[in-house]
């Protein structure tokens, strides 16, 4: 009877090398674990980490950005593989709502003849806008507070945006 209980294990587990011992254990060979390796062109991403009057703000680029101040906005740039990244301050004028800011900029996107917007999402501190302009696609997050507008912006030639959602994922007010 033993011995069919050890023809038995070996059939079953296909191997006629190994052999169980006394208590019918059979000493298995632990299978080499493959780590997968995801490449993220740039795992690091740089912070920026501002103080602009009463608001504090840190943002992350896949690289060193860029800066530029034109007509008292400030504005970060960076690129990641084929999509430019960006984020533009602008002071909030007294009065100056943010919906008006969305009606501004709904405005100025459909004065562009090759702008095809394709989302819009409004909510309580600010809006989100998805749209296509001169065959790329824009992702656009408006952040309002009570002294700017922040302007999270990303154009890519893929749809996919993950580069848009890190770029809003890295981004907090103190």
């Amino acid at each position: 009877m033993g011995f069919l209980k050890i023809l038995a294990s070996l059939y079953l587990l296909g191997s006629p090398t190994q052999v169980p011992d006394a208590d019918g254990w059979v000493s298995v060979e632990r299978r080499e674990k493959r780590a997968e390796e995801f490449e993220d062109e740039k795992g690091v991403w740089v912070v920026v980490s501002k103080e602009i009057g009463p608001e504090h703000f840190f943002v992350g680029f896949p690289e060193d950005p860029k800066t530029r101040t034109v007509d008292g906005k400030v504005e970060w740039t960076a690129s990641s593989n084929h999509d430019l990244l960006s984020l533009r301050v602008e002071k909030r004028d007294a009065g100056k709502e943010g919906a008006q800011f969305f009606d501004e900029r709904l405005f100025s996107l459909s004065a562009h003849p090759e702008t095809f917007l394709v989302k819009t999402h409004v909510s309580a501190n600010g809006f989100d806008l998805f749209y296509r302009q001169e065959g790329k696609w824009v992702w656009e997050k408006i952040v309002v507070t009570e002294n700017f507008f922040y302007l999270l912006q990303t154009t890519s030639d893929q749809m996919s945006g993950d580069s848009h959602r890190k770029l809003v994922k890295s981004f907090s007010l103190k």
